[in-house]
C-alpha cells in the first residue's frame, strides 16, 4: 500500500505543471526502453507466472491532453487472466497505477469520471437491442461459447427489454476467453454480421447461444458460425463474405478486448448498467434493481451537467465585460 500511495505521489508531483497542458507536440517519446523499463517493473513487483508483455498498440496519451501516458501490461502466457494498466509521468521516469487531478473537485472529477465511463462503454459501433438511446444502457460483454452469457442473453431478452419498455437499450461488446477455442472467430464473424445492421446482429447472436452446444461441437464449427450468418433473411453474403476476406472485423473485436483490458474487464459475462458493474451471471431481480438505480442517478446526473453548463457560460460572459 505504501508504494502504491508513493508511486501515485510521484506521478502527481512529476506531472503537475503539464496535466493541463495542450502541448501535446512537446511531449516526450515513449521509447523501446522505456517499455523495456516498465516491462521490467511490472515483472519485478507482480511476478506472474512466464512474465509479462506490453500491449505495444495500444500504448497511449492518457487523459488525452497530457503527456501521461498509459501502457497496457498482460501476461506472456494467454491463458493467465492477468492486465494491468501502468501510467508513465511526462518525464518517462515514474510510473504507477493510478493518479488524480488535484485541479478537479473530487466529488465532481468522480461524476465526470463516471459519465465520461459511460460515454466509453457506450460505443457508437455496438450491436444495439431495445430503444436506440434509451435513458438506461446495459452493455455486456460476452462470449459466443459462454454458457453463462447465453443464460444472460435469453435473460435479457425474456425478462429483462420485455419489461422495462423503452427505458432500457442493451449494447453487445465481446470479450472471446482464450480458453474458449472457437469463441474468437465466433466474435469475428458476429462483427461481420453487425457491419450490416443491429437486427442482423441479435438474429444472429440469438441463433448462435440458442444452438452453441450443437454449434461449439460440431466438427467444423466455424463453418456452422458462418452458415448461421449466411442464412439470416436480408444479410449480403456478398458483404459478408468480402468483411471475413478482408478481416475488417478485427478491428470491432480490438476495440472491445482494449475497453476490456483497460478497465478490468476479465470474465464473461461481464453486465454494465451505466457504470455500474456486475462480473457474472446475475439475477434478473439485481438487474432491475441496478436499472432502477441508474434512471434516479441520471436524474441527478442531469441537474449537474445543467448547472455545470450555466457555471461556464457565466463565466464566459464575465470573461467578455468590459474592464475599466
Amino acid at each position: 500500500m505504501l508504494k502504491q500511495a508513493a508511486s501515485r505521489k510521484l506521478l502527481l508531483l512529476a506531472g503537475l505543471v503539464v496535466l493541463k497542458s495542450n502541448a501535446q507536440d512537446e511531449c516526450l517519446p515513449v521509447t523501446q526502453l522505456t517499455i523495456d523499463r516498465v516491462v521490467a517493473y511490472a515483472n519485478l513487483h507482480y511476478k506472474v507466472p512466464g512474465g509479462v508483455i506490453a500491449v505495444r498498440d495500444n500504448v497511449r496519451r492518457f487523459p488525452l491532453e497530457t503527456c501521461f501516458v498509459r501502457i497496457p501490461i498482460r501476461a506472456k502466457d494467454p491463458t493467465i487472466p492477468f492486465h494491468l494498466s501502468l501510467t508513465l509521468s511526462p518525464d518517462r521516469r515514474y510510473v504507477g497505477t493510478d493518479m488524480a487531478d488535484l485541479g478537479q473537485d473530487p466529488e465532481e472529477a468522480e461524476r465526470l469520471l463516471r459519465l465520461g465511463m459511460i460515454r466509453a462503454l457506450n460505443d457508437a459501433s455496438s450491436p444495439t437491442l431495445g430503444p436506440a438511446g434509451g435513458p438506461v444502457s446495459v452493455v455486456v460483454f460476452s462470449d459466443f461459447q459462454c454458457p453463462y452469457s447465453k443464460a444472460l442473453d435469453v435473460m435479457l431478452r425474456a425478462e429483462i427489454l420485455s419489461k422495462t419498455g423503452d427505458v432500457v437499450s442493451v449494447r453487445f461488446r465481446n470479450l472471446p476467453l482464450p480458453f474458449h477455442p472457437h469463441a474468437r472467430e465466433a466474435a469475428l464473424i458476429g462483427a461481420c454480421v453487425a457491419q450490416q445492421g443491429d437486427s442482423f446482429f441479435w438474429e444472429f447472436a440469438g441463433t448462435v447461444f440458442e444452438n452453441q452446444k450443437e454449434i461449439f461441437q460440431a466438427h467444423d464449427p466455424v463453418t456452422e458460425l458462418e452458415s448461421v450468418a449466411t442464412r439470416i433473411a436480408g444479410l449480403s453474403k456478398t458483404d459478408f463474405w468480402d468483411c471475413r476476406a478482408s478481416k475488417s472485423s478485427e478491428r470491432a473485436l480490438s476495440a472491445d478486448e482494449e475497453f476490456a483490458l483497460d478497465n478490468g474487464v476479465r470474465a464473461t459475462p461481464t453486465v454494465f448498467v451505466d457504470d455500474l458493474r456486475i462480473q457474472g451471471l446475475p439475477r434478473s431481480q439485481d438487474l432491475f434493481r441496478l436499472i432502477d438505480e441508474a434512471a434516479r442517478q441520471q436524474k441527478a446526473d442531469t441537474r449537474f451537467l445543467n448547472g455545470t453548463a450555466a457555471e461556464q457560460k457565466a463565466r464566459e460572459l464575465r470573461e467578455t465585460e468590459p474592464r475599466d
